[in-house]
């Protein structure tokens, strides 16, 4: 029909907000189709979308006879957050490259820039050469995400062999540091994988951007380049045998948990590491952040497996200072005087019977270590995700509630909330052969009744 009205139409009346509804915010193989049908509903389509994703494999840039429309981004008019895959054949700052041809204004408008390398990549980008792109041609950056990439530039087998690539001054987040007041002003919310050494001691440089809020820091265990010795110093051994037993090389040193206790600002810490809560090194770690080390501004601490990404343990902080009990002294009197006790705990017991066991051994102790540094008399929340984790029949006794960590920890919770109760395997000990029954139901008068109950009526 002559006046029948088309899609074109329809998409020309709606305003952004409407098209947003239709194609979303974030650009999608689903509408490549939609793009390669015709030039007015690619462009209908590109001026909708504010988040771009790209995957760099080659160099880019104008090149002889390419003009503005070969310009990744040149066709995204509202561009606000740009996402980046940069495979090995990608040059060391595709930054630099995507935002070639790019006017002042469409910069300007780009708050969130992330850069990832590929799955089954080993080189990616170059962290430094991005960061010193994005510092001078992104003003209004507030969420910068880096994740995986490395240094190549500065870096050297020199600086490997003779020790120098531990000094913080060679860590990015001194970079980042040092490239202020003209650059990363607006920024609130940084991840950052850790690479070398540098990057690690050298956190506490981040105290100098003014408005960080959310630090993401992944990959805790250095590459295999970096030993044990080389990041573990005196100090850190003296803390360690402080807390007693395990490896004291093992141990954070002290620098990076001194530089994240100097982020006065920073709201929300997650931490992605390789070793989970259940050894003592994640009981070190979750006392001193909770504790001495803790940022005096932290409302939520995270642990999370570097592995599949699960939450193991979160920490809402701010428990107020009426659950503080006597006067505080020591290294946890400055956050116990701001009345930020801890409020609760999530932790997911994994679905694996030994290594949930094992962090429930290592978890409640921590906690129990740092209600103690801030003489917190009550936690009000503890929540235990999770289905296959267990406990022993002795937990489960009178006397254990003296005497154990996670029967101590649970009486000086308000509230336990437990997804699934914990198996009890039968007991070899005929001190403790209660029977089934009695013992499930000591358990449940110390755990109080799960979300979940499965009844198993019989056996063949």
């Amino acid at each position: 029909m002559e006046n029948s009205v088309t899609l074109l139409d329809v998409l020309r009346a709606l305003p952004v907000d409407a098209r947003a509804a239709i194609f979303g915010e974030e650009s999608s193989r689903l509408f490549a189709g939609c793009r390669l049908a015709c030039h007015e509903l690619q462009q209908q389509h590109d001026s909708t979308i504010t988040h771009v994703r790209l995957q760099r494999r080659c160099a880019l840039g104008r090149g002889p006879g390419r003009g503005e429309s070969h310009l990744p981004l040149s066709k995204f008019s509202r561009c606000s957050r740009l996402s980046v895959t940069a495979s090995d054949g990608a040059p060391a700052d595709p930054l630099f490259a995507i935002l070639e041809g790019t006017t002042p204004a469409a910069r300007q408008r780009i708050t969130h820039l992330t850069l990832t390398r590929g799955p089954y990549d080993w080189k990616g980008y170059d962290r430094r050469l991005v960061v010193e792109s994005a510092a001078a041609q992104l003003p209004a950056l507030e969420v910068l995400e880096l994740w995986g990439g490395e240094d190549r530039t500065r870096l050297s087998l020199d600086m490997v062999s003779s020790g120098q690539h531990r000094h913080p001054r060679h860590g990015v987040c001194s970079m980042m540091a040092a490239l202020l007041p003209t650059s990363f002003v607006c920024l609130r919310v940084l991840a950052l994988d850790l690479v070398t050494a540098a990057d690690l001691f050298s956190v506490g440089a981040l105290a100098a951007l003014p408005h960080l809020r959310e630090l993401s820091l992944s990959n805790l265990s250095l590459p295999d380049f970096i030993t044990d010795s080389s990041y573990s110093s005196n100090s850190s051994r003296q803390a360690a045998g402080q807390q007693g037993g395990g490896s004291s090389s093992d141990r954070p040193p002290p620098a990076a948990l001194q530089g994240l206790s100097q982020l006065r600002h920073l709201q929300r810490l997650l931490l992605r590491a390789a070793r989970e809560l259940r050894d003592l090194d994640g009981q070190h770690l979750l006392i001193s952040l909770l504790g001495c080390c803790r940022p005096p501004s932290l409302d939520t601490l995270t642990l999370v497996d570097l592995y599949d990404d699960a939450t193991e343990v979160r920490v809402e902080l701010g428990g107020g200072c009426a659950m503080l009990t006597g006067r505080v002294d020591g290294p946890g009197a400055a956050a116990a005087g701001m009345g930020r006790g801890i409020g609760s705990v999530h932790a997911k017991m994994q679905e694996d019977r030994h290594f949930a066991s094992r962090r429930a051994a290592v978890l409640a102790p921590a906690l129990l270590a740092a209600a103690d540094s801030l003489q917190q008399r009550l936690i009000p929340e503890l929540v235990l995700s999770g289905e296959r984790w267990q406990v022993t029949p002795a937990m489960c006794t009178p006397e254990a509630l003296s005497r154990d960590p996670l029967p101590r920890l649970l009486a000086r919770c308000e509230c336990v909330d437990v997804e699934w109760l914990p198996d009890i395997p039968r007991s070899r000990d005929p001190a403790h052969s209660t029977a089934p029954k009695e013992v499930s139901l000591s358990l449940m008068r110390m755990l109080g009744l799960p979300r979940y109950l499965e009844l198993e009526h019989g056996g063949w």
